[in-house]
């Protein structure tokens, strides 16, 4: 299948609506098309660890490792996403080369062990400041 042929869902989520709910398993990944969110982390004291916008892709991490999601995403306006359901987004891993693959598992990996560092530490590190 082609990437002509897909044709996502579009979702749109209000001023504090929750994409992804941090340790609960997810389902879908979330293009952001428009709007904003937040990826926080912890129960009472929470921390920011990213803001994503237009471009960027939320809840991915789940769906590499199966594993529940490292943080909250919380939309902070009107955010409109395309969703990526589990099975599209499990058949273009499969598509990939094994060695590619397995270098993205080990990336989703540190970043979850990084998330938990900043947490414990209580730093205050914008992930996203780590991108660029």
């Amino acid at each position: 299948m082609s990437d002509d042929e897909i044709t996502f869902e579009r979702k749109t989520f209000r001023k504090g609506d929750l994409l992804v709910r941090e340790g609960v398993p997810g389902d879908t990944a979330y293009f952001i098309v428009l709007g904003e969110v937040e990826i926080r982390k912890g129960g009472s004291d929470t921390k920011l660890l990213a803001t994503r916008g237009r471009g960027d892709v939320v809840g991915e991490m789940a769906l590499f490792d199966d594993t529940p999601p490292i943080a909250s995403v919380v939309a902070t306006k009107e955010t409109f996403v395309d969703v990526v359901p589990r099975d599209v987004f499990q058949q273009r891993i499969d598509e990939m080369d094994p060695a590619m693959r397995r270098i993205m598992k080990l990336m989703v990996q540190r970043i979850r062990d990084l998330s938990d560092e900043l947490v414990i530490s209580g730093g205050g590190t914008n992930l996203a400041d780590l991108s660029d």
